[in-house]
């Protein structure tokens, strides 16, 4: 109602302004009135009520879709009569102490370093993870023990010192590293008290995420400022000094609004509720749940927040726009007792402002299906381009949208109907580069699609390359997006699984090459291999420019576990495509909790090295990619220690 009050306030005043002007002139008494100083006041008044009002919507939009819910009783109903009859949310997740050692530090003015991390998604948008680095100092999120231990590398890639920044009650699983700033974004546990009554059978109380983001000075590991919300985080995108986090709403606490609790170095502590007037809804796409849009301004700590009844499942985010995708049921009055209905999926566009740090709503769109993961997403010249799959009955598509002018509406500009995937085949993987894309669909083999975007209004299937198995996961190689490496799962001639997969193609010229990992030793004893990379592809560690593919494997065996970390090259103009890989093996725990990253760090200069450092909970691996050899292991437990192997 904030907006309202104001917008209404400049609205009298304006009129005010007029009757008294008219009155004025009719009696030719200016002099004892300021009316500069009374128009001023207006024009102020409406135009902070009309910057308000513009904090989400696009003023050059007709809102064909979206309104706002503007009061508390509103917005009460909307969520009391959303737990509708005709549909039911359809959640799709992923397959979801200082210890100086006496080494001398490296001389950045004598030295040049190059780095390369999480696995992102689009070049430029950073995606959290559990480890970052910024070339001098490698930060990994130990979440087992709830520490964020920071390593410095000196000279000749070595650890020179070791710090940990223990995280207390705040659980995380997401890091973020600036050129200033370690941001953690994560959770604390929140309960709250009943008193006993006949619908409380068991325990008198409930727990609830509170999600926290934490920034504190990179260097010295001081909190500086910390945000505490009453939602849980879905996920965040960083561009440069702007974060963007996507949240859902809890309403366990009873505050229908969104709260917002900042902390500032000097211990000041302010609390904010989300306006009215900020809460949106789609009439005719009505949701039970409440998602939260919040940007956060990294240079000033300045957060803007708005919030839509609607749900989100996966974004997709570049320089431009963010896009979110939110999978459901669609019934019909007979197709709910009958159990059956439409798999759809409601698409949000937003244009993105990273100089203040803000999301505009721009349209909304509907398509069938459902997504799997926000690499079945992508935007080229203005066009969304994403993939589709259904199971009742099983259906492929690809759509590829546009944004209306004059509307919020997201329209269907073009469209592949037919062809993507045999009978009974699912989408399984998906990745697109400017005007082409590859599919991988699956049932008892893998035709994998290359198809033809760059005609919009027509895309085309150009080639159809059928093998067993398939890939969870789809990299372009090169810049022409002709080639692509994959990782996934192998298969026999009747689709069963029977190992794990590495896999380089060039469908325009019909290369292919495949690294398997068996689920069979030497002596044929059957054992399993698992990676969080087939269904997580931030654990992978990727760079074409270098020639690198890597992930951890841990392996499974009637009287053995390998927890390793693979390092593969890969060269499309050699005769060996990928090359066998070199494996760092890490020592295992009483819980076998297995390795999880690698990060990439070289030094040209007097120094110079080319190292991947390895992380799990027991230790930090590093294999030196020049000699081929394991640098240095240092050991996590009992205490931090270093053990130099060569």
């Amino acid at each position: 109602m904030g907006k309202m009050i104001l917008i209404k306030l400049a609205l009298t005043t304006l009129v005010t302004f007029a009757i008294v002007t008219i009155i004025t002139f009719k009696k030719g008494k200016q002099k004892g009135l300021n009316l500069k100083r009374l128009f001023t006041l207006a024009a102020s008044v409406l135009m902070l009520a009309t910057l308000f009002s513009c904090q989400l919507m696009s003023p050059q939009k007709e809102l064909l879709n979206l309104k706002s819910v503007e009061t508390a009783e509103t917005l009460s109903v909307l969520l009391k009569d959303q737990n509708n009859f005709y549909r039911n949310d359809l959640i799709y997740q992923e397959f979801a102490l200082d210890g100086a050692v006496s080494l001398p530090q490296a001389d950045a003015k004598t030295s040049s370093r190059d780095h390369f991390d999480t696995n992102n998604q689009v070049d430029g948008i950073l995606e959290a993870d559990i480890i970052k680095t910024d070339g001098h100092k490698i930060y990994y999120l130990l979440r087992t023990e709830n520490v964020i231990k920071v390593f410095l590398i000196g000279v000749g890639g070595l650890v020179a010192k070791m710090s940990e920044l223990d995280l207390g009650d705040l659980y995380s699983d997401s890091i973020y590293l600036t050129a200033d700033y370690l941001i953690v974004i994560g959770y604390r546990y929140q309960e709250t008290f009943h008193e006993p009554n006949s619908l409380i059978r068991y325990w008198p109380f409930f727990r609830f995420y509170q999600g926290v983001i934490s920034v504190y000075d990179k260097n010295d590991l001081s909190l500086l400022y910390e945000l505490t919300t009453d939602s849980n985080f879905l996920d965040y995108r960083l561009i440069d000094d702007a974060l963007f986090i996507i949240a859902r709403k809890n309403f366990q606490g009873g505050e229908l609004r969104p709260t917002f609790i900042e902390k500032t170095d000097d211990g000041e502590e302010r609390t904010s509720y989300l306006d009215y007037d900020d809460i949106y809804y789609f009439p005719e796409l009505p949701s039970s749940e409440m998602t939260i849009f919040l940007s956060l301004d990294l240079k000033t700590f300045k957060k803007t927040t708005t919030a839509i009844l609607s749900g989100v499942n996966h974004i997709y985010a570049n320089e431009d726009h963010l896009y979110t995708s939110y999978s459901f049921y669609d019934y019909d009055n007979d197709e709910r007792f009958l159990g059956v209905g439409r798999e759809r999926t409601q698409i949000l566009k937003f244009k993105i402002d990273t100089t203040e740090a803000q999301l505009t709503y721009l349209a909304a769109g509907l398509v069938n299906g459902f997504l799997n993961n926000q690499y079945w997403m992508d935007e080229d010249n203005g066009y969304l381009r994403l993939v589709t799959t259904s199971y009742n009955p099983i259906k492929n598509r690809l759509y590829v949208l546009k944004e209306e002018k004059e509307t919020d509406n997201l329209i269907t500009v073009g469209e592949i109907n037919e062809g993507l995937g045999k009978p009974n085949e699912n989408v399984y993987s998906v990745d697109f580069h400017q005007d082409s894309c590859y599919v991988v669909t699956f049932e008892r083999i893998d035709p994998r699609y290359l198809v033809d975007l760059s005609d919009p209004f027509n895309p085309t299937i150009v080639s159809a390359v059928e093998r067993p198995g398939y890939s969870t996961y789809l990299h372009i190689w090169n810049e022409s997006g002709s080639q692509v490496v994959g990782f996934g799962f192998s298969a026999d001639e009747n689709g069963v699984i029977n190992g794990m997969e590495l896999l380089a193609a060039d469908d325009t010229t019909g290369i292919e090459a495949s690294y398997k990992l068996p689920y069979q030793d030497e002596n044929d004893h059957f054992y399993y291999s698992y990676s969080e990379a087939s269904y997580n592809p931030k654990a992978f560690l990727i760079s074409p420019q270098h020639g690198i593919i890597a992930f951890p494997l841990n392996s499974y065996g009637s009287d053995k576990l390998k927890s390793s970390y693979l390092i593969f090259s890969i060269d499309f103009e050699s005769e060996d495509i990928i090359k066998a890989p070199l494996i760092i093996n890490h020592p295992l725990s009483d819980y076998q909790f297995p390795v999880e990253r690698g990060v990439y760090l070289s030094e040209s200069g007097e120094n110079p090295f080319e190292i991947i450092y390895t992380f799990s909970n027991q230790a930090l691996i590093s294999y030196d990619l020049i000699n081929k050899e394991i640098k240095e292991t240092i050991r996590f437990k009992p205490v931090l220690e270093t053990i130099k192997v060569n």
